[in-house]
């Protein structure tokens, strides 16, 4: 008897080590510590990659990378192609309302083993190969109304945020075949009510390790999706900080400016989870360690959030907007005007940064670009 009792206090301590070990992370602002990170802490390399300015560029909205190519949803000429030099390679399908064209296409995905590319317009989605030949049209009906493009084991998914709930939205996301039969809905649980608006700016999604992640303002998970399933990756606590129906009404909550935590941006890496957010006023980078459980923070200084100190080569500090998988390697991404690398590399902050040969690259650069010159796509390697 007495072994037999061991035996079951073992087991159940294994059981509940178990569960302990696989719980989901939860995320909330009074876990996060400030630091002073810089980017050397995460990073080994820094690069930059101009884009000519062919084709005028005033804002990306999505970037991808291939092996060789970079796939950019653009105002005001919709998807463009460089290579990774930052050369214009060709312009996907163009502005209009014919066979291959679109009014405006700001959302993508891509299939690169098949080598096509999903544009997402106002009304339908166009299909073209990596060449920019028009392989079919899917027309928008009720079940391809989503905000969000992404693509995986040869289905497409829509996605819809849920920044503002004047009008409903009937679905988190949807699953679609390649030819726009629908295959699996997410319906959206939170039912409409009236706010003051919410910008949207930031995500809802975001691919780590070739899997689709979603979340939205008004519920408490981070998901990792498939086909017809989903699970839970992340948390938010539920706590006084987050973001309901009720708290939504205040318009200090939609500005940011009370103790709400209102997450504006999302993405991951293979060590880390990177939370942009706002709370009393202020922008916050969180950073999650994966490994560690640790959590810590970057604060705005003097009320203005700039983003990590770059003590790499003395650039500008760097704001990543997402993290991505490219020749084996990590990388945090982001993009800076022209003008703004220019007037930084002529300032004081620059001048006095200690010379290396980075710091040498970035001047070269610099002194080679014009203030009205596209924006720079500066990209640095995670560490292993």
């Amino acid at each position: 008897k007495i072994f037999l009792l061991s035996f079951i206090i073992l087991i159940a301590g294994c059981t509940l080590n178990k569960l302990e070990n696989t719980k989901v992370p939860e995320i909330s602002p009074e876990y996060f510590v400030s630091k002073n990170i810089t980017l050397s802490h995460l990073s080994d390399d820094i690069k930059y990659i101009p884009f000519d300015s062919e084709m005028p560029i005033k804002n990306i909205s999505k970037i991808e990378i291939t092996d060789s190519l970079i796939f950019l949803a653009t105002y005001p000429n919709g998807i463009l192609v460089f290579n990774i030099n930052g050369k214009l390679f060709r312009q996907i399908g163009k502005k209009g309302k014919g066979p291959g064209e679109y009014i405006s296409a700001t959302k993508f995905a891509l299939d690169n083993n098949n080598k096509r590319i999903y544009v997402k317009g106002r009304v339908k989605i166009l299909v073209f190969d990596f060449s920019g030949n028009l392989i079919r049209e899917l027309s928008r009906g009720q079940n391809l109304d989503f905000t969000e493009l992404e693509y995986k084991d040869g289905n497409l998914f829509g996605l819809n945020p849920v920044f503002n709930m004047k009008e409903n939205i009937f679905f988190n996301w949807i699953v679609i075949d390649t030819l726009g039969n629908e295959l699996f809905t997410k319906l959206n649980p939170v039912t409409g009510f009236n706010t003051n608006g919410m910008s949207a700016s930031g995500n809802i999604s975001y691919k780590f390790d070739n899997n689709i992640h979603y979340w939205n303002h008004y519920n408490d998970t981070i998901y990792e999706l498939s086909n017809n399933a989903y699970e839970a990756k992340f948390l938010f606590k539920r706590n006084k900080y987050r973001l309901t129906p009720e708290t939504a009404e205040d318009d200090n909550t939609m500005l940011g400016k009370n103790n709400i935590f209102i997450s504006r941006t999302i993405f991951e890496s293979k060590q880390f989870l990177f939370v942009k957010y706002r709370q009393f006023n202020q922008t916050h980078l969180g950073i999650y360690d994966k490994l560690s459980k640790k959590f810590e923070k970057i604060d705005a200084v003097n009320n203005r959030y700039k983003g990590i100190i770059n003590d790499m080569d003395g650039g500008m500090a760097f704001d990543p907007t997402g993290c991505l998988q490219w020749e084996g390697n990590e990388y945090l991404f982001t993009t800076v005007d022209a003008w703004e690398l220019i007037a930084h590399v002529n300032s004081d902050e620059f001048v006095s940064f200690n010379t290396t040969e980075k710091k040498k690259e970035l001047e070269c650069l610099a002194n080679n670009l014009n203030e009205n010159d596209n924006p720079v796509l500066m990209i640095v390697k995670l560490k292993p």
